[in-house]
């Protein structure tokens, strides 16, 4: 007969066995094995029970693992939380919570400190500031397609962006789709009838009709179109599509992009131009039909002295508020091209406009200080020294700019007019600056003497030197005090 055999002993495991490599494998398998099959059993005893006792079981489970997981985390509402504790995507920047930020314009100098003091006591009455919230809420930019020409990087080093919002984007198609889908729908049978028998010149034509191209610059396009009630005009800004067209690419998308964020960080100040919608390359702002600072003395060419100071002192304040200071002082953001049409007039003002070429500041975060920038095609006559240099640029270009703009204020003539433009580039790098007449120089009315002053301070050479916009602004103030005193 054959022995029964044996139950084996158990393997003596030690540091020197030799096989204790294989050992743990064979035992890993078989624990392994035994789980699966353990969790094959309670599945199909599971599967067995009756529906009502599977769907208390789940429920019951899920309900306990809920409660373990979530009753050991310490979280607290964010509604408790102080403000200044909340992570940075759950508020907005601190000088939105109780003050507008154009009443507390700071710059970097002494002088510039208390100019917001100046700003309260100003003659120049401003309209309500808006109540549109910003939106926080950002998506990242697409990845770049090599066959596409890509938008300038952001990220250089130790200059990075000083907010958030600089890498914003918060488009609102809908407002888009909504505003141009289909005008036609808004002509009822007697209104399309006799727009068909009206001239174009018509002033009955303009109440009528829902879209017409009205403008072009050197990067978009502009029509008039009407909002959803077919009567309150807006402006459609799009990428140039007609012969001059532009590439549609991530540039171009990305300098829409800047557009829309820097209106929407202005949406408070009372003195830049409104934005109601943006998506990809298009944009609506309020219409402008009263026409540009450019056109001011055509409109009126017997405007008062009086009157011509309190505009200048409105444009420079504009400037002022564009560059979006910071709390720190700091400026976040340049126009970069600075002109007379650039001011629209809207509801008495004149209201800072187009910011596709806008440059958002950066940081040096080791160095703590800011970061100059560069454009790579700087032309025509409005533009700075060290725009001309091709040198790294602030947002003093904006003031050089402005000097030229109050030039063409005080004389009734563009600045450098009889010169052809390289000629210009030269003159303004070397210092020269484009002459006032000697009856100008010579009179005494407080529109002059201060016009004159504030140009020079514009003018300033060194970039390092230059005045702020507020400043300036601070000086026309001046001139209209002097005027108030007789």
């Amino acid at each position: 007969m054959r022995s029964p055999k044996t139950k084996p002993k158990a393997l003596a495991i030690s540091p020197s066995n030799s096989s204790i490599g294989d050992s743990d494998s064979e035992l890993a398998k078989k624990s392994r094995s035994s789980s699966l099959m353990a969790f094959h059993r309670v599945t199909l005893r599971f599967h067995m029970m009756p529906r009502y006792l599977q769907i208390v079981l789940a429920t019951g489970s899920f309900l306990i693992g809920y409660f373990l997981i979530f009753s050991t985390l310490p979280i607290s509402p964010l509604t408790e939380q102080e403000p200044d504790k909340l992570p940075e995507k759950f508020r907005h920047r601190p000088h939105f919570t109780d003050k507008p930020r154009i009443l507390s314009l700071q710059q970097t100098s002494e002088e510039d400190r208390v100019l917001s003091n100046v700003m309260d006591a100003s003659s120049l009455a401003l309209p309500e500031e808006g109540h549109r919230q910003l939106v926080d809420r950002y998506n990242p930019l697409p990845r770049q397609n090599k066959l596409l020409k890509g938008p300038d990087s952001m990220d250089k080093g130790d200059c990075q962006p000083m907010y958030d919002w600089q890498r914003g984007h918060d488009p609102t198609c809908n407002i888009i789709h909504e505003a141009t889908y289909g005008w036609d729908h808004l002509l009822g049978d007697n209104q399309a009838e006799t727009l068909n028998e009206l001239d174009s010149n018509d002033i009955a034509w303009d109440s009528i009709e829902q879209t017409r191209l009205v403008a072009a610059g050197a990067f978009r396009q502009v029509f008039k179109i009407f909002d959803w009630d077919g009567k309150t005009k807006r402006a459609l800004k799009t990428l140039r599509v007609d012969s001059k067209r532009k590439d549609f690419d991530l540039r171009s998308f990305d300098r829409h992009r800047r557009d829309a964020i820097s209106f929407e960080q202005l949406t408070s100040s009372p003195l830049i131009v409104d934005m109601y919608a943006f998506c990809t390359n298009s944009a609506v702002f309020d219409w402008g039909d009263q026409g540009t600072l450019e056109d001011i003395y055509q409109r009126d060419p017997d405007i008062s002295k009086d009157d011509l100071l309190e505009i200048a002192y409105n444009v420079s304040l504009s400037v002022a508020h564009a560059h979006n200071f910071d709390d720190q002082g700091r400026a976040t953001l340049a126009h970069t091209d600075i002109k007379p049409d650039q001011f629209l007039v809207q509801d008495g003002y004149y209201k800072l406009t187009d910011f596709n070429r806008v440059r958002f500041l950066l940081w040096n975060k080791r160095r703590n200080i800011p970061c100059g920038f560069t454009v790579g095609k700087n032309g025509g006559i409005w533009r700075s020294p060290e725009e001309y240099a091709y040198e790294e640029e602030s947002e003093k270009v904006d003031v050089y700019s402005l000097g030229n703009v109050l030039y063409f204020m005080l004389t009734r003539e563009y600045p450098w007019n009889d010169y052809p433009s390289k000629e210009v580039y030269e003159k303004v790098k070397k210092g020269k600056r484009p002459k006032i007449s000697d009856e100008i120089l010579a009179s005494t009315h407080p529109f002059d003497e201060y016009m004159i002053k504030a140009i020079e301070m514009c003018y300033t050479q060194d970039q390092f030197k230059r005045p702020g916009a507020a400043e300036v602004a601070a000086k026309l103030q001046e001139g209209i005090d002097k005027l108030k005193q007789g």
